[in-house]
């Protein structure tokens, strides 16, 4: 039973499906003032294509005799599906230089290159990064 002056409280959870019209309504015996807080919403997941993209590192000059590591990074929010090595030089065809490609992380690629010519050889790592877009 209501008397005047009662203040009451319910927490729920009202299912509604936007865009067809009146998603609620509140029904009352008498006049009564309704005060109704919206504290949030769930929404579906909205489908939609995967978004990647294709990024490469800056060219690193690999030294003679030195093991150097070659990374791309993807963006936030990105993660890393792939990746390779890339070389001006002949394609990455050049003898006495010798690459290994692997994930550095969920979100980068690396390409440590053994580079056994007397001379510096220019690598780059590529990454393809790739999220699944919507809310």
């Amino acid at each position: 039973v209501y008397s005047t002056g009662d203040v009451r409280s319910a927490t729920t959870v009202v299912p509604a499906s936007p865009g067809l019209g009146v998603d609620f309504s509140v029904y009352t015996f008498a006049a009564t003032h309704v005060v109704i807080d919206v504290v949030g919403y769930f929404a579906a997941p909205v489908a939609g294509p995967l978004d990647c993209i294709f990024l490469g590192s800056a060219a690193v000059s690999a030294a003679p005799s030195v093991w150097t590591a070659v990374d791309a990074s993807c963006p936030t929010g990105y993660s890393a599906t792939g990746g390779g090595t890339y070389s001006s030089e002949s394609a990455g065809n050049f003898a006495g230089v010798n690459t290994i490609s692997s994930p550095a992380s969920a979100t980068s690629w690396r390409t440590w290159v053994d580079n056994t010519t007397p001379f510096g050889r220019s690598v780059q790592t590529y990454v393809t990064c790739c999220r699944i877009p919507g809310r």
